[in-house]
């Protein structure tokens, strides 16, 4: 095999494996309609473990910024379990303790919070983690 014939079948494998993997906004819009932030968890999982923390902060982000709050909070959750060190997981427990004080209280819980959120490094977050 030529090196061409090479490159082609990648970018022929790559694009097929794009039209039959679901993407990330796909996977939320069905979370939503389900109310189940148990796919979007799922979905992150069969990823490489390098981009968890990233993929987190995109759903998060979009689940936010739809005002499907609750189903954010619930995967802050998920986020700060896995990867509480992280700026971004400390940046999203302040802004739901920030934001959705009620959320904190009902879907983190004070114990939770307490335990996961460092102050020391969500003072390094910016206004957008």
């Amino acid at each position: 095999m030529t090196l061409l014939g090479f490159v082609a079948a990648i970018v022929a494998a790559l694009i097929i494996l794009r039209l039959f993997l679901p993407s990330l906004d796909k996977t939320i819009d069905s979370a939503v309609r389900e109310k189940d932030v148990g796919l979007i968890v799922a979905a992150i999982d069969k990823q490489r473990t390098a981009a968890h923390v990233n993929l987190f902060n995109q759903a998060i982000r979009r689940l936010w910024d739809a005002y499907e709050r609750s189903m954010a909070t619930l995967l802050v959750r998920e986020l700060a379990s896995r990867h509480r060190n992280e700026n971004i997981a400390q940046y999203w427990l302040k802004q739901v303790a920030t934001a959705e004080p009620v959320l904190l209280q009902e879907v983190l819980t004070k114990s939770f919070f307490d335990a996961h959120y460092l102050p020391e490094v969500a003072a390094q977050c910016g206004k957008v983690g």
